[in-house]
């Protein structure tokens, strides 16, 4: 008759059990995360704005993005504009948003970019996740073709958080240098009228 496993081997591999998962989890953590750190950001109405990525690897193995997704928002849609970096070991690849206005979004380096639409509501909060799967290999596999896995595939998750905010009152950089050169015009036409008083003899009004 087969004896039953005592309370405390299976107490002693539950928890160990636990601590492994917690430990991947912490892993996966330091692994993928946004830019800004926190994943978040703000946006006006009709504004372009975007996430930038650092993605940490930590191990012995070459790491490679296989796939990315999100969980997406209520109104308007996330672009994936990620470029699938290879991570050698003990490296980090980064990259901060950059949008690029003549090409689009499809110029445009980060991780995800959003254009809100005209009708976006002042103070909606949009929050989600975007999930990051990578595999690791014994090999770089843009480089060696004879690279094989190690282990299976791992998806990070990591939050976002997009609020809309109302467009902030700041001068055109051309009405800036109109208004600038209006007051010039204006100051020195007031003292070519008080230089021309003075020289007639005539005193100006003040």
């Amino acid at each position: 008759m087969r004896q039953k496993p005592k309370r405390s081997t299976i107490h002693r591999a539950v928890t160990l059990a636990s601590l492994a998962f917690a430990l991947a989890t912490l892993c996966q953590a330091d692994v993928f995360t946004t830019l800004p750190t926190d994943g978040a950001i703000t946006v006006s109405p009709l504004e372009t704005v975007g996430w930038g990525y650092s993605i940490q690897n930590q191990t012995a193995n070459y790491l490679l993005p296989i796939g990315l997704s999100n969980s997406g928002v209520l109104l308007g849609a996330l672009f994936d504009i990620f470029d699938y970096p290879v991570v050698d070991p003990g490296q980090t690849a980064f990259q901060a948003y950059a949008f690029n206005a003549p090409g689009g979004f499809g110029n445009s380096l980060g991780l995800f970019e959003y254009t809100a639409p005209a009708d976006l509501p002042i103070g909606l909060d949009q929050t989600g996740t975007f999930m990051l799967t990578y595999q690791f290999y014994n090999a770089n596999p843009d480089l060696d073709p004879n690279a094989s896995p190690v282990g299976d595939p791992v998806t990070a998750t990591v939050n976002f958080d997009l609020k809309a905010v109302e467009t902030s009152a700041v001068p055109e950089p051309g009405s800036v240098t109109l208004l600038s050169s209006a007051l010039i015009a204006f100051l020195s036409l007031r003292r070519w009228s008080v230089a021309r008083k003075r020289a007639t003899g005539r005193t100006p009004n003040t």
